[in-house]
């Protein structure tokens, strides 16, 4: 699924403009910044981020590729987070005694960025997709502890609640909080809630948004029905990183995983022949590698047939050393 620069607006990513770019190919641009701090006046220098490069991503949302989670600009000395450029002056003075408070500062150790930007823009009233978008952050930052990502995840599908219907980013935002129902194994709640989705009049015009969204709903459907909770199912990835599922876990995948599985060895199958149509004496050699990963991947899925065809394929295609 493509994710358009629109659709990375919606769903707030950022607290400023994106600007996605393959050059550098696989870097991430920053370059340093002064600021001065809303509370306290401390100033100091942070680096921004200029571009950086994605190839797809979770069905949670979480980017593939240089800058998976978008950085936070954080006071060092007091740990404010600037999650705007500009604040009034009632603003601070709601803010500076959270932000002094003992539990803010314990919450430095405890929690992550994101959720202490949620936790501010809580107490200044920012509208429902900021703290939707804020929470959806915090979850992508917390891989490596469940429980507090599961309190994460709870708490984003809370804010998805809130925001309203007829709201543009309530679609996006609401698919992702399908997904987090899955991921907490509450499937009867996702089935109810993309059941809600699907027929609600709320889908993109965009074609690519419409198709992507299409992509998402069909993928959780499946593992829904399958009653799968993985973070990082093989049918909603993109395919580099789906290979090494496919291949550790093979048989025990459950089916839309597992069909994920079999469709990728079949494409990689038909590339291979496509390229040994095209193939010229200069590059007579195929990869061998490549049509052995095919052949142990189709094993390891469970498909005897497939993993027959590409071994007929290989006899046939790949020379001999």
């Amino acid at each position: 699924m493509r994710m358009t620069n629109r659709l990375w607006a919606i769903l707030g990513v950022g607290t400023v403009a994106l600007s996605v770019s393959p050059q550098p190919l696989w870097a991430t641009t920053v370059y340093p910044e002064t600021f001065t701090c809303p509370i306290g006046g401390e100033v100091f220098q942070d680096y921004v981020v200029g571009s950086y490069s994605s190839f797809g991503q979770r069905p949670d949302g979480r980017a593939y590729g240089t800058l998976p989670i978008y950085p936070v600009t954080e006071c060092p000395g007091n740990g404010f987070i600037l999650f705007d450029e500009q604040f009034t002056a009632e603003e601070i003075a709601i803010l500076t005694p959270l932000v002094e408070s003992d539990a803010y500062q314990a919450m430095r150790q405890s929690e992550t960025a994101h959720f202490r930007s949620w936790w501010l823009m809580r107490a200044v009233r920012r509208d429902t997709n900021r703290l939707a978008s804020a929470m959806l952050q915090a979850s992508w930052e917390t891989d490596d502890d469940l429980v507090r990502k599961r309190r994460y995840q709870q708490a984003f599908i809370d804010a998805v609640a809130a925001i309203d219907q007829a709201d543009e980013a309530w679609f996006f935002y609401t698919l992702r909080a399908v997904n987090a129902l899955r991921e907490l194994s509450q499937f009867e709640q996702a089935a109810s809630l993309l059941e809600r989705i699907e027929v609600s009049d709320r889908w993109p015009d965009e074609s690519d948004e419409r198709e992507g969204a299409h992509f998402l709903t069909d993928g959780l459907r499946a593992l829904i029905a399958d009653r799968n909770p993985y973070s990082e199912p093989t049918n909603l990835i993109p395919e580099r990183m789906a290979e090494e599922r496919c291949l550790t876990m093979g048989g025990e995948l459950l089916p839309a995983e597992r069909q994920a599985c079999d469709a990728l060895v079949e494409r990689q199958l038909s590339e291979a022949n496509d390229r040994g149509a095209r193939h010229s004496d200069a590059d007579d050699a195929i990869s061998a590698d490549a049509a052995i990963w095919a052949v142990e991947g189709a094993e390891a899925a469970g498909n005897a047939g497939a993993a027959a065809a590409v071994e007929a394929w290989v006899g046939d295609n790949v020379p001999k050393d």
